[in-house]
């Protein structure tokens, strides 16, 4: 009763200080044809063309432009980061995307924490005020909704699986052809791209082991094959949860084991079985034996155990997946939980990177383990209010497989890659209950 009596108020509030707009609070009010004249309908194709362009427009974004650098920051900032919110704000300006009332809540709590942080902290630690700057920039694209009539959001989720399968084609290629040409053909952006225009900070040539000449694919354009992995597992589980497509599934199994990489493995080992098992399908079932059977036999051959072999770093300090999966643990340990101070408020935005020297061997900052180091209990739990608010809606077969890709396989809180996967692929393809809408829209709508 008192929330939905604040949000009355709220409202109310918003409309006196600007008429430029409109709370809409039920999803019926679009679809009322008492509301429409001559009793008709808003059509459901008003803005679909735009809603699915906007998507495209992202996916290609996340997917070709990965390795170029916003120019001046060093190759330390993805174009990508900067794309999202750039585009998500003028869609909404052009009334393709709307506000929901819930998130926007949701991201005001969060920085309230994260402002508490920073005063508790700003006379101890050396706190990052582009941090701040960047994380509020970036995290901002979460709070736009699609409109209830606008169903070409949904069609999104099919362009990027197509998509995927032509970069996947691409990823094969690449690491085949380099046992015959030299790298600078296979990877030809890495090898090319101005410096000043190439994203530093990931391991994009990455060889299958040490000394190794062959080199991990990493789909031409992704940032390094953990990127590229993750991407073709997310489409693959689309694949399994959908049609299905024996090609498809063959050639979406044999890019991720040309990354070598265990990120995407790990997605489908979880995600994919459960669709395979949901859907179970005589001939999908077959060929993942059959497929099987094959890097059994031929393991040695296609160099499998380079992959097989990373099951160990899991226990071995220093190592990719120890560093990834493990090492913060150690470091919340040592740092975060001495105190309760640090353990409801962090250490302060942008300050996880200073600590890494307190431990003896490398250390990784995951999503969940950055907010929670920064911005403490108090944050993290403000933070997944606002990002679940996000994703909550109608199934879809990728819900799972990006927030885990998000929150454990990567650091992606301030980068905006796989965070424009979770805006096209969730966010943007639920309608809100309660949202901001400009008039001119409501008009139409009303």
């Amino acid at each position: 009763m008192y929330l939905a009596r604040g949000r009355m108020i709220f409202c109310g509030y918003l409309r006196s200080l600007s008429p430029k707009f409109s709370p809409l609070e039920q999803e019926r009010t679009i679809f009322d044809s008492s509301n429409q004249p001559n009793g008709k309908t808003q059509s459901r194709s008003t803005s679909g063309g735009q809603g699915y362009t906007l998507c495209v427009l992202l996916i290609l974004a996340a997917t070709l432009l990965q390795k170029v650098a916003v120019p001046g920051t060093g190759g330390a900032l993805s174009i990508t980061t900067v794309i999202l919110p750039l585009l998500a704000f003028i869609a909404w300006c052009r009334s393709v995307l709307i506000i929901d009332i819930y998130a926007f809540f949701g991201l005001v709590a969060f920085l309230t924490s994260s402002s508490i942080s920073l005063y508790l902290n700003g006379s101890v630690n050396k706190i990052s005020l582009s941090s701040v700057a960047l994380f509020t920039f970036v995290q901002s694209s979460l709070i736009f909704r699609r409109l209830p009539y606008d169903t070409g959001f949904i069609k999104a989720t099919s362009f990027y699986r197509d998509w995927m399968f032509i970069l996947s084609m691409g990823g094969i290629l690449q690491y085949t052809i380099q046992y015959v040409v030299p790298s600078s053909i296979a990877f030809p952006i890495d090898h090319y791209l101005p410096d000043e225009l190439k994203v530093t900070v990931y391991n994009n040539l990455n060889p299958l082991f040490y000394g190794s000449e062959i080199i991990k694919t990493n789909g031409i354009f992704f940032a390094e094959p953990s990127f590229f992995s993750q991407f073709v597992g997310i489409a693959l589980i689309y694949e399994l949860a959908t049609t299905q497509r024996m090609i498809r599934i063959f050639v979406f199994l044999t890019a991720l084991l040309c990354s070598f990489s265990g990120t995407g493995i790990i997605l489908v080992a979880f995600f994919g079985t459960y669709q395979v098992l949901k859907r179970l399908k005589f001939e999908v079932v077959v060929a993942g034996v059959a497929l099987a059977l094959i890097v059994g036999v031929l393991g040695s051959m296609l160099q499998i155990n380079a992959l097989t072999e990373r099951v160990n770093e899991f226990s071995t300090p220093n190592s990719s997946g120890h560093a990834r999966f493990i090492s913060i643990f150690g470091l919340l340990d040592a740092v975060t939980f001495t105190n309760l101070t640090l353990a409801f408020f962090g250490t302060g935005p942008g300050t996880i990177s200073s600590y890494f020297l307190y431990l003896p061997y490398l250390v990784f900052d995951p999503t969940w383990g950055k907010i929670l180091f920064e911005y403490g209990i108090i944050g993290l739990l403000c933070y997944l209010y606002y990002f679940f608010v996000g994703i909550r809606g109608r199934e879809n077969a990728v819900r799972g497989p990006l927030v885990m890709s998000f929150f454990l396989l990567g650091g992606y809180f301030l980068d905006g890659t796989i965070l424009t996967l979770v805006a096209v692929l969730l966010v943007f393809q639920n309608p809100p209950k309660v949202y901001l809408v400009t008039k001119s829209r409501a008009d139409r709508a009303m």
